[in-house]
């Protein structure tokens, strides 16, 4: 296994693969989870209830996000990491604005958790992408 980031086929420097990682954060959450299939409309303040078919789209639209930012890359493992930094910062900024509407200050966990629980999730995702593309089979 090399210890040297080497680049791949796309385009973009770490800034720019972080922006797009950010706005496909953004975009999954604010397009899943503004309005509910149990008839709410899309709207502020957010519903409060989904449907679990709504909330796996919603995840694998994230991270089908952060792979897309990644692929676009040049670099194999700091852009993986760039696209699952900017991706969790994009839902977790898309989430605070429901939460900011929040009287119980309860959804201030919910944002941490989130922020932390997609960090890990995705850093976890792009380290594994890391690998398979390092393997001397690529």
């Amino acid at each position: 296994m090399q210890s040297e980031d080497r680049p791949t086929g796309g385009r973009l420097g770490l800034w720019p693969t972080g922006v797009v990682a950010f706005l496909g954060g953004f975009v999954a959450c604010a397009g899943w989870l503004s309005w509910s299939a149990y008839g709410r409309a899309p709207g502020l303040p957010a519903p409060k209830e989904f449907p679990t078919w709504q909330v796996v789209a919603c995840g694998a639209t994230v991270v089908l996000a952060c792979f897309v930012a990644a692929h676009l890359s040049k670099w194999v493992k700091s852009g993986g990491l760039a696209a699952a930094v900017g991706t969790a910062a994009g839902f977790t900024t898309a989430f605070c604005v429901s939460a900011s509407a929040d009287d119980t200050g309860q959804s201030g966990v919910g944002v941490l958790l989130s922020e932390l629980g997609w960090m890990f999730a995705l850093v976890i995702l792009m380290s594994a992408r890391t690998a398979m593309l390092r393997s001397p089979s690529s």
